[in-house]
């Protein structure tokens, strides 16, 4: 069984390759420092016309995609816009890989006509460049604390971590504010509420990352100006004990945030890195992976949404759940010492990492 791989780690070698989908000038040397917001590379993307499969990318039957359209036929729209989207536990979304206008949406693919234009492409990290793109980008490599979560609202940033507890009970309210300051990343275990999250913004942060966060504050994050990082999922969750825990350690440290979930073409996981000194760390995992008798999972949907466990049991046997769900399935042993059944496609793998040497 194959499911989808979240890196939660104090020490891990951290790669990133940063790359333009069209030839240009990169501007950075092998061995160079960078910071988030170095332009590493840039290039002119001339005007043209592009056919766009959205059928494919969201898998769906051609003759669905126009009820899926985000945006209406001959709008002008940048690169990045959401274009379509399929709801589901992750919506699966394309965006328009340039600026330009939708002209045309016929058998599951849209055409959008596009304007020339300058494309910078920035670091997104701190780090060092460790393998030149010739005319593409860059390799940046560090080293540190890597958390991946399950939501952002592409968005990049950086600031000094700065944890606060709240609960579901309790959460951040305007009392917390004046324990917040200017270019701080807010970890908290809840996401604030909409009026609080305003004062936040006005104060200064550069962003938040928080462990559960209620469905309704989606819209809302979506407009965020800074990048909002939901770890857990969505709904009421057991805290995160283990991942708030490593931030607490790192506290006051630089962290630099990417929440951007790429789409149904190019893959991505929203994540915090926090560089630490060089060491001889373990790879991040890939985005993908087998699931196995023994590893530590999420669950991402279901009854059990949000919580961590061990795989205890895994059958291939196809089983039907009183949702209407059937497939393959795992037994689960969560902390709190229940034992659950759920379906496979609702884990995620947690990669907690170890130190290589």
């Amino acid at each position: 069984m194959i499911v989808n791989v979240l890196n939660q780690a104090s020490h891990m070698t951290i790669r990133r390759a940063r790359k333009l989908s069209f030839p240009g000038q990169v501007l950075v040397n092998k061995g160079e420092k960078v910071s988030p917001d170095a332009i590493i590379a840039q290039g002119k993307l001339p005007g043209g016309i592009m056919m766009l499969d959205v059928a494919k990318g969201l898998r769906l039957p051609p003759e669905e995609i126009r009820s899926c359209l985000t945006r209406q036929i001959g709008e002008r729209v940048q690169e990045g816009d959401e274009i379509a989207r399929c709801e589901g536990t992750f919506p699966r979304l394309v965006r328009a890989p340039a600026v330009g206008q939708l002209v045309e949406c016929h058998q599951g693919n849209v055409v959008l006509t596009t304007d020339e234009m300058m494309t910078s492409l920035k670091a997104g990290m701190l780090g060092e460049v460790e393998k030149i793109m010739p005319e593409y980008g860059a390799i940046i490599v560090t080293w540190g604390c890597l958390v991946q979560g399950l939501w952002g609202n592409n968005r990049m940033g950086s600031g000094v971590l700065h944890v606060l507890e709240s609960s579901t009970e309790r959460p951040l309210g305007l009392l917390d504010l004046e324990l917040m300051s200017n270019g701080e990343v807010i970890v908290t275990d809840v996401c604030p509420s909409a009026d609080v999250l305003e004062k936040m913004l006005a104060k200064g942060i550069s962003g938040i990352i928080a462990g559960v966060c209620q469905p309704g504050m989606i819209p809302v994050l979506e407009k965020s100006e800074v990048p909002v990082l939901i770890l857990q999922g969505f709904g009421i969750n057991k805290p995160d004990v283990f991942t708030m825990a490593m931030f607490s350690a790192h506290e006051g440290k630089i962290a630099t945030i990417d929440t951007h979930q790429g789409d149904a073409f190019f893959t991505n996981c929203p994540e915090v890195i926090i560089p630490q000194d060089k060491g001889d760390y373990v790879e991040d995992a890939p985005l993908r992976g087998s699931l196995a008798i023994g590893q530590e999972v999420r669950i991402f949907s279901g009854p059990a949404s949000g919580q961590a466990g061990i795989v205890t049991a895994i059958s291939e046997m196809q089983h039907t759940f009183p949702s209407g769900i059937s497939g393959d399935t795992a037994s689960v042993y969560l902390e709190d010492d229940q034992e659950v059944l759920v379906p496979s496609k609702n884990l995620m793998i947690l990669n907690r990492g170890i130190r290589a040497g």
